[in-house]
């Protein structure tokens, strides 16, 4: 493998040599590679970051300091994170850098697009450029031919072979190729479909791939110039060539570089992944800033679902102590990682306290999220809380880990719910909620059998109800048309609402159907007619997520009768998602 930040030969060439520049995983900059032939110092990727430009400026300083040569800058696609500092090196009276780029991107950087380069993300100003040389120009992709780069006013003279070979599957590959010296070249190509204007190349035994292997990754898929079916077919294109060009190292635009073995493995993955992905909002200045919002709440509600979650464990673990169950007591409270993901939200939380007091790229926060919230669902496994913990507060936060994975990711997908019948969905939900879910003689029934007896007990310990003091009333409407909703989602909204409202010091829950204009809704009161506090906007907020994601509403207002909570459902079978 490379050695980063470190000159070193490059297997498969007479003379190249390279300088890796990779960093650890960000949206703030990319990696950068520089490459020393025998007649030319390449620049793969400037990056966007100021510091890591300084090392950079000095590997060249050496690499040029006894043999000068005239400097290329390659970018694999025109996204910001990727060439922003191609300005600093152009500022550099002793360089004179050449720019080459995909014609799609030369028209892009030409016209300064904010939107094609993701620089609306990012608060860095940068100076809109002209390349010099527009790779796979739509004269170049439609025949096989030689032809001659003049730069410098002519000073300087280099030849673009463009060439054509089959890649399996009846698929063509188009290649430019370039001269470095000594018999060496490097080749190039197009692999569109993270960006329209994306391409790979190679020099010697080593394939640099940009963003392509990660191209279907949450909060990637999407962004301008996505394209499914491109993604798809150039993953199949560069896993051809890893399998039959004599490539041993893939360099990527973020994280550090891989066997080829490993990249063909990832690239299978991304591949199963992407023909998923039919339906993927694109990733705009709106949503961007609406999953800014959605990560800085999301990690709050976690936050709050686990501290539930550990205090009843421990409960549970310090009730079977007192009966001397200390062994069973301490599976209890090793039930589930808390310590660990205590650790992830803490480390987010570190992280946004950090990210709020500078300027930060927009992605960082629901990035940073989206890191949290795999290491979390990686580490959580609900169904060692089985028996321990309310199967509704389980849901909630497997609802919570999963819309937040799904949002990033930019799944659009209509659901197809079925038809429920409203009015007995609730009073059969309202009953159990004043129900105990076990049977009162478990325990002296079970008294001979020490498992069944354990269990039948740690049920009981582990029930927890808010609602002995709460009285439901349901003010039903009769003839209501059936709304299409999921029963468990709806449940655990109200059985979530209906706590924070019990806690809170309602005596009596009134909840009341009606239908108007062909439309459902279900009310909901309070008595003492109060304003919860527990009922913060970030409740209200997840709320009206969870009836967004099948086509209702969540309104809560302030009538003559106090404040009232109000839910739309849907009664149509199709409905289009915010």
């Amino acid at each position: 493998m490379l050695e980063n930040r470190t000159w070193q030969a490059i297997e498969g060439t007479s003379s190249c040599r390279i300088y890796p520049v990779e960093r650890k995983p960000d949206i703030k900059s990319s990696n950068s590679f520089l490459i020393r032939s025998a007649d030319f110092l390449l620049v793969i990727d400037p990056g966007a970051d100021s510091n890591q430009t300084t090392q950079i400026l000095q590997a060249i300083d050496d690499a040029l300091k006894n043999d000068p040569c005239p400097i290329l800058i390659l970018l694999t696609h025109c996204h910001h994170d990727h060439f922003k500092e191609m300005d600093a090196l152009f500022r550099q009276d002793h360089l004179h850098p050449f720019l080459f780029v995909h014609e799609i991107g030369a028209d892009i950087l030409m016209r300064g697009d904010k939107d094609q380069t993701l620089s609306f993300l990012y608060k860095e100003p940068w100076t809109s450029r002209t390349a010099d040389v527009r790779l796979f120009s739509a004269a170049d992709r439609e025949h096989s031919g030689e032809k001659q780069i003049t730069l410098d006013h002519g000073n300087l003279s280099l030849p673009l072979k463009t060439d054509f070979f089959a890649v399996g599957n009846g698929k063509i590959l188009c290649r430019q190729t370039i001269p470095l010296g000594d018999g060496d070249s490097i080749e190039m190509y197009p692999t569109p479909g993270h960006t329209p204007d994306s391409i790979s190349l190679r020099v010697g035994s080593i394939l640099f791939t940009g963003d392509l292997l990660f191209a279907a990754n949450p909060g990637i898929a999407g962004a301008a110039g996505w394209n499914q079916e491109e993604l798809i077919h150039s993953l199949h294109q560069v896993s051809w060539l890893l399998d039959n060009v004599p490539i041993t190292i893939c360099c990527l635009g973020h994280g550090s570089s891989l066997p080829a073995s490993k990249a063909v493995k990832i690239i299978h993955q991304s591949s199963l992944h992407a023909e998923k992905l039919k339906n993927v909002a694109p990733l705009d200045s709106v949503r961007v800033q609406f999953l800014d919002e959605y990560a800085r709440g999301l990690l709050e509600e976690a936050s709050e679902l686990f501290t539930v979650i550990s205090g009843r464990l421990y409960s549970i673990s310090y009730h079977l102590e007192k009966m001397a169950e200390i062994e069973e007591a301490q599976t209890i409270v090793t039930a589930v990682d808390i310590e660990s993901i205590d650790q992830f939200l803490t480390e987010f939380n570190h992280f946004l306290a950090s990210f709020n007091q500078k300027t930060g790229v927009k992605m960082e926060t629901p990035m940073k999220a989206l890191q949290v919230i795999s290491k979390i669902n990686r580490t959580f496994d609900d169904q060692r809380l089985d028996g321990l913990i309310d199967k509704s507060l389980l849901r909630r936060l497997r609802w919570l880990i999963t819309d937040f994975l799904n949002v990033m990711q930019g799944v659009q997908d209509q659901q197809l719910l079925p038809a429920l019948d409203l009015n007995p969905l609730l009073l059969n939900f309202m009953t159990r909620l004043k129900d105990t879910p076990f049977d009162q003689r478990e325990i002296v029934d079970f008294v001979n059998n020490q498992d069944a007896f354990l269990k039948a007990l740690i049920r009981r310990i582990a029930h927890h109800s808010v609602f002995k003091q709460t009285d439901f009333i349901l003010e039903a409407e009769i003839g209501l048309l059936k709304v299409m909703i999921d029963n468990d989602r709806i449940e655990d909204l109200l059985t979530d609402l209906f706590e924070r409202l019990a806690v809170a010091g309602a005596s009596t829950i009134k909840v009341k159907t009606r239908q108007q204009d062909n439309e459902v809704y279900v009310s909901i009161q309070t008595e003492p007619v109060m304003i919860p506090e527990r009922l913060e906007p970030r409740r209200i907020y997840f709320a009206r997520r969870t009836l967004t994601a099948f086509g209702g509403e969540f309104h809560k207002e302030t009538t003559t009768d106090g404040v009232v909570i109000t839910l739309r459902l849907p009664i149509s079978e199709t409905w289009c998602p915010l």
